[in-house]
């Protein structure tokens, strides 16, 4: 099950404003532009 972009970012943006906990939940789940690459190209080999 996929939440989908605008979702995902959605929830941890919620994360970011919570309590210092959820925080750096939030800081950890963030995706960072490595990430973001290696989706691309997953995707990409994806039919």
């Amino acid at each position: 099950m996929s939440l989908g972009e605008a979702t995902y970012n959605q929830r941890v943006s919620i994360l970011e404003n919570g309590t210092p906990v959820e925080m750096v939940g939030a800081f950890v789940m963030k995706a960072d532009p490595a990430t973001l690459w290696i989706v691309e190209q997953v995707e990409s080999l994806l039919p």
